[in-house]
């Protein structure tokens, strides 16, 4: 048997008790729910229409009607649930975006101080590089006018030595016109002269064996590197 439709019109704004009482005893009532028309009837199992037994379809109407009553309530007791979940919810996604809100802005002025960071140890290198530079121009201006101060103490005293050796050779020239000049008076006076030049006076003055060898080393070796060093830039800037 097809469920009865909800009534259209007056008949749909009736009682349930009102629309009930059209129907015999023995009809079975069933409480159902659709979308679109909400709480329906359905009555099962009648076996006629019309007849007595008016007072157990009033008891069973009232019976069926308390049923519905207590479904309603129960939908109503879920629906306030569903409401206060939905708040909590709501609530707690509001909180969240609020929440996520305030970490993008920390986020983004994290990003932002780490930027100047970056470009504050960025630019502290930079100017500890030009430091670093100057300082090793001036070491080098420094080591260059050292090395030309030293350069001058050893012209002067290359200077000096050269005054020395020349009176070293004006000190050997004397001794062996001192020498002439003895062995001269000596035959004047009627003494047997020397022949030959006394050692001491032909060798070179002991003092002078190790210096004088150790220097002769060094220039030979200078003069070669510098002999060396002058055709490699003589080579340079010749034309191929």
């Amino acid at each position: 048997m097809k469920p009865l439709s909800a009534p259209t019109g007056r008949a749909r704004q009736l009682p349930t008790r009102t629309r009930l009482s059209r129907f015999p005893q023995k009809a079975t009532l069933r409480a159902h729910r659709r979308p679109s028309v909400g709480l329906w009837l359905r009555l099962e199992g009648f076996s006629r229409l019309g007849g007595d037994g008016g007072a157990g379809a009033a008891e069973s109407d009232r019976v069926r009607s308390d049923d519905a009553a207590r479904e309603i309530e129960a939908l109503d007791e879920a629906l306030a649930k569903l409401r206060a979940a939905e708040l909590e919810d709501d609530s707690a996604v509001a909180a969240l975006e609020a929440e996520v809100i305030e970490r993008k802005d920390r986020l983004a002025l994290t990003r932002r101080t780490r930027a100047d960071y970056e470009a504050q140890i960025q630019e502290r290198r930079a100017a500890l590089a030009q430091v670093i530079a100057d300082e090793a121009e001036e070491a080098y201006r420094l080591g260059v006018g050292e090395r030309d101060s030293v350069a001058r103490s050893v012209a002067e005293a290359a200077e000096l030595f050269l005054e020395r050796l020349a009176a070293l050779d004006r000190a050997e020239e004397a001794a062996h016109g001192a020498w002439t000049t003895a062995q001269d008076r000596a035959r004047e006076a009627g003494r047997r002269p020397q022949t030959e030049s006394p050692p001491e006076l032909e060798a070179t003055p002991e003092v002078l064996d190790e210096p004088w060898e150790r220097l002769r080393a060094e220039i030979r070796d200078r003069a070669n590197e510098r002999f060396e060093k002058d055709l490699v830039e003589a080579a340079a800037r010749s034309p191929m």
